[in-house]
């Protein structure tokens, strides 16, 4: 069975990529978001559904929740830990 699977990026004015979401089934989900310091210092994956088919029910209550583990630092200097 084809599925019709689209990735969306976002990107700022100089072509950098900031957020991606995955769009399948009529359902619509934040994949990644890049996390910036004065240069890119890792990723965040929330994998969060912001949209799908049919609307969820208002009268349900929100639940949020916080995830550990949805965030990756890169590591580009190593002597700055004490490694070379």
């Amino acid at each position: 069975m084809l599925t019709n699977k689209k990735t969306w990026y976002i990107r700022d004015a100089s072509s950098n990529i900031m957020s991606t979401y995955i769009e399948e089934s009529s359902t619509l989900v934040w994949e990644t978001a890049p996390i910036y310091g004065s240069s890119r210092l890792g990723q965040y994956m929330p994998n969060l559904v912001i949209g799908s088919t049919p609307p969820p029910n208002p009268e349900e209550p929100e639940v949020t929740e916080v995830i550990r583990g949805q965030k990756v630092y890169e590591i580009s200097n190593l002597r700055q830990l004490g490694w070379g």
